[in-house]
């Protein structure tokens, strides 16, 4: 159901099994990884309108960034639901919630450069058990174990 999977409310770890689900159909993950598309009109004069994802790390270029989608309700706020390659592990991060229309580009930018750090400095020691994410966090990240790079986000 696109207004959640409770009715009209969802919570991080729902919007992160739909990120999940979206990513697995070939379709929607091609949409979701799209910058901007351009639409040519069939009828004569051949009209176009230019199209641009509102998801800035994809638009911008980020290699790392794999897709997702923005979101704005005014019960809501702005939200994100992102995934990208960082190192040798695929994320999912959902923020909800933002004051800002951008804070959540900010946040995404902040939680990928602290992941790839920490990925950085844990390299040469065996990894730590990561904490289970609280169930009413502001934001999750899901992260495979290293060297699983399936086409799937792990969960």
């Amino acid at each position: 159901d696109p207004t959640g999977i409770h009715g009209n409310v969802s919570t991080t770890r729902e919007v992160m099994v739909a990120l999940r689900k979206s990513l697995d159909d070939p379709v929607i993950a091609g949409v979701l990884a799209t910058p901007s598309a351009l639409v040519l009109s069939t009828k004569e004069p051949r009209a176009s309108i230019q199209y641009f994802s509102t998801n800035l790390p994809l638009r911008s270029g980020s290699p790392a960034v794999i897709g997702g989608k923005t979101g704005y309700t005014d019960a809501a706020k702005y939200c994100l639901a992102i995934a990208a390659q960082l190192g040798d592990r695929r994320v999912g991060m959902v923020f909800l919630g933002a004051e800002g229309e951008l804070t959540r580009f900010g946040d995404y930018s902040r939680v990928a450069q602290w992941l790839e750090t920490r990925a950085a400095g844990t390299a040469a020691r065996a990894p730590a058990p990561a904490p289970a994410p609280h169930p009413e966090s502001v934001g999750e990240a899901a992260l495979a174990p290293p060297g699983a790079l399936t086409p799937r986000l792990a969960r």
